[in-house]
């Protein structure tokens, strides 16, 4: 191995356990590693093959021909830190180690906490998958609002779009993947769990939330709904025929292509339609608060927080309710 290709090596963080592991199975030094292994037909072979325990294959690295023995090297490893490390070394490697690892699902931030690499990985086994530490919603929420330097990446290393729900630090994420895939992560109080909806979750157009819930817009204009069901996480009885979508802190506004209009969430952020019913309408608005929708005819209708139903964000005072004294 040459000097360079060592210096990259232990870029990525690969621990000494995982070298003296190596060789201490193989009997074999680091050196004769390829620094990546490009074929790609060659990698397909040999995970074939170690799956049907039809073992060596030939071209892969010497010290992967034992489905065994890259197993005992994974196990030694911590799978949150070394194993993406070596999966991010490994490229082509690395979905058949998180496998192995029994790890769902991996976020890369190249350029993620104190200016390194960082990585958010979620195990199979969900009970082995912490709370997000407040600097990792604090990455996530960067993410989220395009301010970070890098791209967030899945275990594919594909490029992934990552949403927030409306906590001021907000707690529940959703990442959607380049198939437009996606999965849930988080507090699962406030939408970090959509487990139900898991195999739900394909071709998403768009992504909305409240405090507490996510609603998703899919390409063929349906919606699925999560999270604190108080708050905009139960679906409504209709959710198809989907043209627009508003939401608020607590509550969701979805009108229909009939121009029928329905919400859902906390009746005090408008989450109940007044009277119960709303058609003919061609828009609909909204502020933190309350909904608005506008009729074919221009007329409109208001429902929410009564103090907020003048179409901003400012709460209506009532004048005559102010206290007066007289002047002597």
């Amino acid at each position: 191995m040459t000097e360079q290709e060592s210096e990259s090596w232990y870029e990525y963080g690969l621990s000494g356990l995982f070298y003296d592991t190596a060789n201490f199975i193989t009997g074999e030094a680091l050196e004769y590693l390829p620094a990546i292994w490009t074929y790609e037909e060659s990698v397909e072979e040999f995970i074939e093959m170690i799956e049907t325990h039809k073992l060596p294959s030939d071209g892969a690295p010497t010290i992967f021909h034992s489905e065994v023995i890259t197993q005992t090297i994974l196990d030694m490893l911590n799978p949150k830190t070394d194993v993406v490390s070596l999966g991010m070394a490994y490229k082509t490697w690395s979905s058949h180690f998180f496998r192995m690892c029994k790890i769902k699902e991996v976020l890369i931030f190249s350029k993620g906490l104190n200016e390194g690499p960082s990585y958010l990985v979620f195990m199979k086994d969900s009970s082995k998958n912490s709370e997000l530490t407040i600097p990792e919603r604090q990455l996530c929420q960067k993410a989220a609002q395009n301010l970070l330097e890098c791209i967030p990446t899945d275990h594919f290393f594909n490029p992934v779009d990552i949403f927030e729900n409306r906590w001021r630090l907000p707690n529940a994420f959703v990442a959607v993947r380049k198939d437009k895939s996606g999965f849930a992560f988080g507090d699962p109080e406030t939408g970090g769990d959509a487990k139900r909806m898991s195999k739900k979750l394909t071709n998403i157009d768009k992504v909305y939330s409240t405090i507490s819930a996510f609603l998703v817009v899919k390409s063929d204009k349906s919606i699925i709904c999560w999270g604190n069901p108080d708050e905009g996480g139960e679906a409504p009885e209709r959710t198809t025929g989907v043209a627009q979508i508003i939401a608020n802190q607590r509550a969701f506004c979805i009108l229909y292509d009939d121009g029928s209009v329905d919400a859902i969430g906390d009746m005090q952020y408008g989450g109940v339609l007044p009277n119960g019913v709303l058609d003919d309408i061609v828009n609909i608005d909204g502020n933190e608060r309350a909904f608005w929708a506008t009729k074919e005819d221009g007329t409109f209708e208001t429902w929410g927080d009564p103090e907020y139903q003048n179409r901003d964000n400012k709460p209506i005072f009532d004048m005559s309710a102010f206290l007066t004294r007289k002047i002597s």
